[in-house]
């Protein structure tokens, strides 16, 4: 083949397609529910509230899962009902650099595009 180098051609790491990875359901007591928001930029300016449950296994279990993962998403109040209602380790939302924990009061939590 002549013309332009594909991928394939000089980076097959890149081309080759390696096992699926698996996920289950995560464990009452384990992994983290994640509280953030989407959108409320001026490109995308409707915001919807998502919560993950990721809880990540230490080895894969039996049937190959290698993460308990659960999402969530809708209106504010049905996604911190959501999130708390989940029997994760830890809730945390999004401050700054970093993560905190989700408070325990619906009235403090505040994020971006939060009305």
């Amino acid at each position: 083949m002549t013309g332009r180098p594909r991928a394939r051609d000089y980076a097959p790491e890149l081309t080759t397609i390696g096992a699926p990875q698996r996920f289950g359901v995560p464990r009452p007591g384990r992994g983290i529910v994640y509280v953030r928001t989407d959108g409320g930029t001026p490109r995308y300016p409707d915001v919807t509230w998502v919560a993950s449950w990721i809880d990540e296994f230490e080895q894969p279990n039996p049937d190959g899962e290698i993460a308990g993962i659960e999402d969530f998403h809708g209106t504010r109040d049905e996604v911190l009902a959501w999130a708390r209602s989940r029997p994760a380790a830890q809730r945390l939302i999004p401050s700054g650099d970093g993560w905190i924990p989700l408070p325990d009061n619906d009235n403090e939590v505040h994020l971006r595009g939060d009305a």
